[in-house]
């Protein structure tokens, strides 16, 4: 895999755990009907889209 692919995983990895730790407060503090929560859950879900993504392009490069 490429240090570049390397350091974007890396990237966005951290920045799915943020995302997580944020959306868990959110519902902590609000509960699970927040706006605010479905905000911060929209925001993981594209996260973790773009992580799938690329994981498959990725292993299609091989």
């Amino acid at each position: 895999m490429p240090q570049i692919a390397e350091k974007n995983e890396s990237t966005l990895k951290q920045q799915i755990a943020a995302s997580r730790a944020r959306l868990h407060r959110l519902w902590n503090l609000h509960g699970h009907t927040s706006p605010a929560v479905l905000v911060a859950s929209i925001e993981l879900d594209e996260l973790l889209n773009r992580y799938q993504r690329e994981e498959k392009n990725l292993d299609s490069a091989d």
